[in-house]
């Protein structure tokens, strides 16, 4: 099974939108971020709805779980002409120093991991 093309300039993995006219995200999941668009605004100058954008943006770039960055990163470099024994070397290292989303994992496996 192949991961979809990305577009790496706008990466939105199903995320919500800029909240129209920028003046709060209007859901629970985007309310924490209120005061940073007001952070960003006053630090950057940028409107409101430019700053939902950024925020969802990095969402977006960190949500990517570890599954899918390596089909995506592998698909970008075989497309560079990079062989697998090339690949894959890479792949390990950039993952080892990027943020994913993690598992999701339920009660049992949580018991599992802290009791053994």
């Amino acid at each position: 099974m192949s991961a979809p093309a990305v577009d790496e300039g706008a990466v939105t993995h199903g995320r919500t939108q800029a909240p129209a006219g920028g003046a709060s995200a209007g859901s629970g999941e985007d309310a924490p971020f209120a005061d940073l668009v007001a952070h960003l605004r006053r630090r950057s100058g940028a409107s409101a709805a430019e700053c939902w954008a950024m925020i969802e943006e990095v969402r977006a770039y960190f949500s990517e779980t570890a599954e899918t960055f390596v089909r995506r990163r592998h698909g970008e470099l075989r497309r560079e002409g990079r062989s697998n024994a090339q690949i894959f070397p890479v792949v390990a290292a950039e993952l080892a120093r990027r943020c994913v989303t993690p598992p999701v994992y339920t009660e049992r496996q949580l018991r599992r991991i802290v009791y053994g």
